[in-house]
């Protein structure tokens, strides 16, 4: 979950807006899984409509992964076999991801405890350490911030990547693409890929067909880097929308179990149509848009807040303002506004300071401005 960029010619950096809107919807669909959810719970809406959030978080969630792929190898393209370049990618990896996951792991642990839900060290240690597992009475792999299970493939993939940084770009690449799906394949053996079952074990998880995601983000990273200006279709993110769309009527035809072609071709094109080399953020809509993606990282660890927080003033407000599909919609905005004020107020001063710490001891770490 990083800022989107592409690289140029002389080797400088071109953020891409269509990309980086598209995480901020990616994002949006994880928050409209979780206020389903709660909208169920509740008794609001009927479980029918789990089927509909589900598929709104994993499509969410692979679009992020694939996202995230395409990311690292445009921004690292020249940096294999470069003295240093692992050990930066790996510290700058560091300074973006652990620090607010650590802070959110803690709001929740918090939370938890003001219900009389206590975790042990082990577990604790686990969640901070991206150590897959599950809580006791859950038959799903979670942390402490629940969420933060896909920060456990995210940083799996960020130590392979560093790992390959280390080799020439041919071979880098090539394992970059390789053992992820060898991972995969070694899982079926356990556990057939059709019909789909969630990971209960942590052989499980890390051999799940998700990891594959960011192989092809990888793959479409490298087909953006050799043709930069493939395309120019100015109207990317909602061409990536009406994908979706199509993906959901396509996964209502399909069983559940069977689905996972559906959004990994679907989630592909999404993703690819964001690549366009048009700048999408010119408009108020746009630059919204991409000002949301850049928060995108924070919705994503703080938006089970700004849900809990609705879903109380939900049960006190009027018989009129209960409506599941407004809080929904008003659970989006929420969100978005909790996560852009904590992109501003603490993950960019957090990354800002501890790149300012790292660049007093390391001159290769550039100083964000």
């Amino acid at each position: 979950m990083v800022a989107g960029t592409a690289r140029e010619g002389g080797g400088s950096l071109k953020k891409l807006d269509h990309l980086q809107s598209l995480r901020f919807v990616a994002a949006s669909m994880v928050v409209v899984d979780h206020a389903i959810e709660t909208m169920v719970r509740r008794g609001a809406l009927d479980t029918g409509f789990l089927q509909s959030a589900w598929f709104c978080g994993w499509a969410g969630v692979t679009s992020f992964f694939m996202i995230s792929g395409l990311i690292m190898i445009r921004t690292s393209w020249t940096s294999f076999a470069v003295a240093g370049a692992s050990a930066t990618f790996a510290v700058r990896r560091i300074i973006r991801v652990v620090p607010l996951y650590w802070l959110a792991t803690a709001l929740f642990a918090l939370v938890a405890a003001s219900k009389g839900q206590f975790f042990t060290l082990e577990q604790v240690l686990k969640s901070l350490l991206f150590i897959p597992y599950a809580l006791p009475g859950s038959v799903l792999i979670r942390p402490i911030a629940g969420q933060g299970w896909t920060l456990d493939y995210e940083m799996a993939f960020y130590a392979l990547f560093v790992l390959c940084l280390l080799l020439h770009r041919r071979a880098g690449v090539a394992m970059l693409l390789a053992v992820p799906l060898l991972f995969v394949v070694i899982g079926t053996l356990a556990r057939p890929m059709f019909p789909y079952r969630d990971a209960a074990t942590p052989l499980q998880f890390w051999t799940d067909p998700i990891m594959l995601a960011f192989s092809i983000g990888v793959a479409i990273g490298i087909f953006e880097i050799r043709m930069p200006t493939w395309h120019r279709f100015r109207h990317s993110v909602a061409g990536s929308l009406a994908i979706y769309a199509l993906i959901y009527w396509l996964c209502t035809l399909i069983d559940p179990g069977y689905r996972l072609p559906v959004y990994g071709v679907g989630c592909a094109v999404a993703v690819l149509l964001c690549t366009s080399a048009d700048t999408g953020g010119n408009g108020p809509l746009g630059r919204l848009f991409v000002r949301c993606g850049d928060a995108s990282y924070s919705t994503y660890l703080f938006h089970p807040f700004a849900i809990m927080a609705l879903s109380v003033l939900w049960g006190h407000s009027p018989a009129a303002l209960q409506s599941p599909i407004l809080f929904i919609v008003v659970g989006v905005v929420a969100a978005n506004a909790l996560g852009i004020l904590s992109y501003r107020l603490l993950e960019r001063p957090i990354e800002h300071r501890l790149r300012v710490l790292v660049e007093s001891r390391f001159s290769r770490m550039p100083v964000v401005r």
